[in-house]
């Protein structure tokens, strides 16, 4: 075990435990992405990454294995999260799986402006989406579609018909979403999502499409408020198809306030460090990588998360085979 000048143990790659949220929309690709067997497993959305209360990330490897990330964000904000954090916040990212067996409803994160006057009942949420997999015909919706009007939106509220108001993109691997506050969205059914979002604060629901349980009116009239109606933005990101096997970096999510992401491509390695300034999370979303470090070599198969802490230094990912790829997730530099 290696300490640092305080006597405390010097922190390392950090693995955390799922934490693993069953629900009755719960679909079948999970298990399949991650290479466990199927089961009677019916969790619908796993932590990977979370700071929220009695929620919480627990360390799974190292001496500090059975701590909770809660526990080491607030004890030693700087070195694990980097030189933006203020202690007493939580870790500034949260980072889930959703596999949807059943079409959810319309979703939308409200704004400040909205949380603002609501004094503290809402929180407004930043997210984003990384497709990882779907079935045949899957579709997202992300947006609203041009020249649609509030008006519109309210006359097509809770039937199937709403769809035609939308940006609808089939559910490719490998496409990404950037949601922010105000945006409309909605997975169909047999969608594999990789979600990283700004805090765990819960959508808003504007729509449960024709089912027989609507939203109530209430909250109806809410989540409407909360929407957009001039964000037409083209919120798909399209995945890289260039049959070109060099490992290479894709921006994904450069300009949000909250967090950066980067499509790390590696066919051979690709060395990165970190500087003080932030942690690096790093998640397999293709085959698998091999994290070498002074400390030794950790295996990291599809399906895994590693947080890299701000203080740690230099690492290097190496594929084991067939090219990988990695998601990497890092705060918005300050400069």
């Amino acid at each position: 075990m290696i300490c640092n000048q305080d006597g405390a143990v010097a922190l390392y790659p950090l693995f955390f435990q799922p934490v693993r949220v069953p629900a009755d929309w719960a679909g079948s690709l999970l298990p399949d992405f991650r290479g466990e067997p199927a089961g009677d497993d019916t969790a619908a959305e796993t932590w990977e990454v979370i700071d929220a209360g009695p929620l919480q990330s627990v360390i799974a490897n190292g001496p500090l294995q059975g701590r909770t990330l809660g526990e080491l964000t607030a004890e030693r904000p700087g070195e694990l999260v980097g030189s933006r954090q203020r202690r007493g916040e939580p870790f500034p990212v949260c980072l889930r799986l959703l596999d949807v067996g059943r079409h959810l409803p319309l979703l939308v994160h409200p704004d400040e402006n909205l949380c603002a006057a609501s004094q503290g009942a809402m929180q407004p949420n930043v997210k984003f989406w990384y497709c990882l997999g779907a079935k045949p015909g899957a579709e997202l919706m992300v947006g609203i579609g041009g020249r649609v009007t509030g008006l519109q939106l309210q006359q097509r509220l809770n039937t199937y018909e709403l769809r035609e108001l939308l940006q609808v993109f089939p559910a490719l691997a490998g496409d990404s979403y950037l949601i922010p506050n105000g945006r409309l969205h909605s997975a169909g059914a047999g969608t594999l999502i990789w979600e990283l979002a700004q805090r765990p604060a819960p959508p808003l629901e504007v729509s449960a499409w024709q089912t027989a349980v609507a939203p109530p009116p209430d909250e109806q009239a809410l989540a409407l408020r909360a929407v957009h109606i001039e964000d037409r933005q083209v919120s798909r990101i399209c995945r890289e198809t260039a049959a070109t096997t060099r490992t290479r970096k894709l921006p994904l999510v450069r300009h949000c306030p909250f967090f950066v992401v980067d499509e790390i491509r590696i066919s051979d390695h690709y060395s990165d460090r970190t500087d003080g300034g932030s942690f690096h999370l790093l998640s397999v979303v293709r085959g698998e990588i091999d994290l070498v470090t002074d400390l030794g070599v950790e295996r990291l198969r599809q399906g895994v998360t590693c947080c890299i802490p701000a203080v740690f230094g230099g690492y290097r990912c190496a594929a084991t085979g067939e090219p990988a790829s990695v998601l990497r997730v890092r705060q918005q530099s300050l400069k």
